[in-house]
């Protein structure tokens, strides 16, 4: 739910591998229609944002137009996508531990802490609930601290995930 209430549904999927790094795809689904972005990641050592490289970005608009970024326009663009890579850390470690109850179940000792994302000049901290079972970065349950917004895992699997952009 966004700071107006509205719904949306936000699908990650890791939907190929490329030189040790892998397609990672973040589709929107909202009332204003429906985009996807594609990033190859290099993941680094997982627990860290800064060891993570984002090497391609491919992104599909709401009108179904397709725009690559690589090379010199990655370098550009590098800052404001770097930012989103602390929402795909996994880093647990003595953190407190939560049940936490979500559409897609009940999920016992999940990991919670406070969390803190920037995508270019948009800033969010929440507080969220993580647990090992689900995959990417086992995110099942976050509440804003700083805005009126929430997301909730309705559903996750292990396999079966199909690009949207080729």
């Amino acid at each position: 739910m966004d700071d107006k209430g509205q719904p949306s549904i936000h699908t990650y999927k890791i939907v190929g591998e490329s030189g040790g790094a892998y397609w990672f795809e973040v589709v929107n689904e909202t009332y204003v229609g429906r985009t996807v972005t594609k990033m190859l990641i290099f993941f680094g050592d997982r627990a860290n944002p800064a060891t993570m490289e984002i090497r391609s970005v491919k992104m599909k608009d709401k009108d179904g137009r397709i725009s690559e970024f690589d090379g010199p326009m990655i370098s550009l663009m590098k800052s404001m996508w770097q930012g989103s890579l602390s929402m795909l850390t996994v880093s647990w470690q003595g953190l407190a531990q939560e049940d936490a109850a979500v559409v897609a179940g009940t999920f016992a000792g999940c990991y919670k802490t406070r969390t803190d994302a920037n995508f270019g000049p948009f800033h969010a901290a929440a507080t969220t609930w993580s647990h090992p079972s689900v995959p990417i970065n086992g995110l099942v349950k976050s509440v804003g601290v700083d805005h009126p917004n929430s997301m909730e895992l309705i559903a996750f699997s292990d396999t079966g995930a199909v690009s949207e952009i080729p």
